[in-house]
């Protein structure tokens, strides 16, 4: 009884100590300011055996936030994003950002570690 007790507590204050680096209700707009992009990637990066996505692969991102992970998702250009099965391709756990401030400029260096923005030009060539 005492154990279930502790064990309750502390997932309760887990639940309330956490916080996500982007707030649910700004996660929307960062997520529109991303989805006019264009991304590529820089390396390949290997899910699995057969599941690989080659370097140079042109990508569109969206951005998930829960209590104690942000995720970058991937998905092909040619893929509608309702319907696309998103690869997380990085992410940051909130506990190691600590205090610090998140900016959209770690945001987008983040996103920098794996893909390479391009401009419209290169998009409608490939």
């Amino acid at each position: 009884m005492c154990t279930k007790i502790l064990l309750t507590c502390t997932i309760l204050i887990s639940l309330f100590c956490s916080r996500r680096l982007i707030k649910k209700e700004e996660i929307s707009l960062i997520n529109e300011y991303y989805s006019q992009n264009t991304y590529k990637l820089k390396e390949d990066i290997t899910f699995s055996a057969k599941d690989v996505l080659k370097k140079d692969t042109l990508l569109k991102i969206w951005i998930e936030s829960t209590p104690t992970i942000l995720k970058i998702k991937t998905y092909k250009l040619d893929d509608d994003r309702e319907s696309a099965i998103g690869k997380m391709i990085t992410y940051q756990i909130n506990e190691e950002f600590k205090d610090k401030k998140f900016t959209v400029e770690y945001l987008d260096k983040l996103i920098s570690e794996k893909l390479e923005i391009i401009d419209q030009k290169e998009k409608k060539i490939k």
